[in-house]
């Protein structure tokens, strides 16, 4: 393996004045010579056939946004979810182009709303947020929260319509909306990314976004359902097997019971989930607004 044409073209550049060439000239002669099987390539430090793509240089597309605030300079009380009407919002992609699900997730209740997104353009993007959370009341759609994606630079119009201040993360820190990265993460179990959108309903997705809503997360499951408060040992204490202990068996399924009694309950009735989904809006109005 030879040298690289950086090091043949600085060489030549301080020993022989006569001899100065670019490495770039170097580089096209070889992968020139590729085309006739001299395989030159192969004394290249890499053995690659062919060049990668060249660095270019540009403007940071956060120069473009308008009116662009960071996270910093959002309220405080946004972040203890003590307070309704916090908003993060994030696309949801998959492996077909321009295939997306715009998710729209509240910070306290953990309330979620979805629509089909067929562009990423940031004027239907700004457009799908607009419709998704118009409806409700202004005391609950106060802030929301982007990260720096071109999807959504029309951020500003979410203000100037409807009064929502919008903030964006730091750069490569999609962690400061955690809220709508888990849900995205849990809405995946039911939409892989390999998933093809045309062939779900609208129906379909409506209700996988019902059951998503119905269904505790990990934050509230404390709140939810029972959990364990013994402490178990690992440390072997005898040789014999004990028998086995009937009435914790007993209080195990008492507890799987209430656990899918709580579940129905939260998810209403079929013809309850009928109703919900023809009037989505009233629904969730309801379950943001009884969030204290």
């Amino acid at each position: 393996m030879g040298w690289s044409p950086e090091q043949i073209a600085g060489r030549l550049a301080r020993t022989d004045v006569s001899m100065r060439i670019s490495h770039e000239s170097i580089y096209r002669f070889i992968y020139h010579r590729v085309a006739q099987k001299d395989y030159l390539h192969r004394l290249l430090p890499n053995r690659k056939n062919r060049r990668g793509r060249l660095m270019r240089g540009g403007v940071s597309p956060l120069r473009s946004f308008k009116r662009r605030v960071s996270i910093d300079d959002r309220p405080p009380e946004v972040s203890d979810r003590r307070n309704k009407g916090h908003w993060e919002a994030d696309l949801m992609c998959f492996t077909k182009r321009n295939e997306a699900v715009l998710v729209v997730h509240e910070r306290t209740s953990r309330i979620l709303l979805a629509a089909r997104q067929t562009t990423k353009a940031a004027p239907v993007v700004a457009d799908a947020i607009g419709r998704l959370i118009a409806p409700l009341p202004a005391e609950l759609r106060r802030t929301m929260t982007f990260d720096n994606g071109t999807e959504f630079a029309q951020h500003y119009r979410l203000t100037d319509e409807l009064g929502v201040e919008t903030f964006f993360c730091d750069t490569h820190s999609p962690w400061q909306k955690g809220g709508v990265e888990n849900a995205i993460l849990r809405l995946r179990r039911a939409l892989p990314r390999k998933s093809d959108l045309g062939a779900i309903s609208a129906r379909q997705l409506a209700s996988i976004v019902a059951n998503y809503n119905a269904t505790p997360d990990d934050a509230s499951t404390s709140k939810h359902l029972p959990r364990f408060s013994g402490k178990t040992s690992t440390r072997c204490t005898s040789t014999v097997r004990p028998p086995p202990d009937r009435s914790r068996d007993d209080a195990v399924r008492r507890r799987a019971v209430s656990a899918q009694a709580i579940i129905r309950s939260a998810a209403g009735s079929p013809e309850e989930s009928r109703q919900r989904n023809k009037q989505p809006w009233p629904a969730v109005r309801s379950a943001v607004a009884s969030v204290t």
